[in-house]
């Protein structure tokens, strides 16, 4: 029992170091999915099976995963998990680490994919995280057009 306990603490302190392009995505996020978000939150299936998602949001039942280069060869084990997480009502959203690179570019991906989802009942608080990233989406283009420079500037 000891063992596993052991294990367990492990696997957390190893889910406590984000890989870059988690924390490029979470840095992305609107602050009030911020303050939603479950970071290295614990899900257990059974008494044997934990996961860890990367993001979870329990009020509105979705889990967003950032996938790297090593996930190639876990296509079979990452199915299984997302069908597991399906059984208990959670949606699953896959992103590639290159999609979070650019934070308006994940965003609009993820608006895209949340409004793919959005008209299920089950899906708590999901509008508001919605209009949130619509509202971040609206001020970085605003923000953008304010600063650009135009060549009339100078003439």
């Amino acid at each position: 029992m000891e063992k596993n306990n052991q294990k367990d603490q492990q696997n957390l302190e190893e889910r406590a170091s984000h890989t870059p392009s988690e924390l490029n995505a979470d840095n992305a996020l609107p602050e009030l999915m911020q303050m939603s978000v479950c970071r290295n939150k614990i899900f257990r299936y059974d008494l044997y099976t934990f996961y860890y998602p990367d993001m979870l949001f329990e009020d509105s039942k979705v889990v967003i995963e950032i996938d790297g280069g090593y996930h190639k060869g876990r296509v079979d084990y990452d199915r299984i998990r997302d069908e597991r997480f399906k059984e208990r009502g959670y949606v699953v959203l896959r992103f590639k680490n290159e999609e979070t690179k650019d934070k308006v570019e994940f965003l609009q991906k993820l608006l895209s994919k949340f409004l793919q989802i959005e008209d299920r009942k089950d899906r708590y608080g999901l509008s508001t995280y919605i209009r949130s990233i619509q509202w971040l989406l609206k001020d970085n283009r605003k923000n953008r057009h304010e600063n650009t420079v135009r060549i009339t500037d100078f003439l």
